[in-house]
């Protein structure tokens, strides 16, 4: 059974590669350029010696630690702490100029409002 089950699937594949590499449209086959086949490999000559890789050295490990502290955080935390008061006045500077650009633009468009109501109105009363 087993040896049938074998033939089968070595003839089915076999078949279906066959049929699957068959090539279907003959301008599809890839041309080998006759002037690409004769053309010679150029390669370059060392002009010297070459230079040895250098060697390897395996790593060496300290198995020594120090326990002392030798720099506190407090510095860092200082440092965040200065550049978060930094960012904080950055951002009300910002809040602050977008209020005012707001507000600059409220008025610029209030303007042009009351000049197309004028408008609007003396064509009213010409009718």
């Amino acid at each position: 059974m087993k040896n049938i089950l074998l033939a089968t699937l070595i003839l089915f594949t076999s078949t279906h590669t066959c049929m699957s590499a068959e090539v279907i449209d003959p301008d599809l086959e890839p041309k080998i350029l006759p002037n690409l086949i004769k053309a010679k490999k150029i390669t370059k000559k060392p002009r010297g010696k070459l230079r040895k890789k250098p060697r390897k050295r395996p790593m060496i490990y300290h198995h020594y630690y120090t326990t002392t502290i030798e720099k506190n955080c407090d510095r860092y935390i200082n440092i965040i702490n200065e550049k978060n008061k930094e960012i904080e006045a950055l951002s009300t500077e910002i809040k602050h100029l977008r209020e005012n650009k707001y507000e600059i633009m409220r008025q610029q468009l209030k303007e042009e409002y009351n000049k197309e109501l004028k408008k609007f109105e003396e064509k009213r009363k010409s009718y």
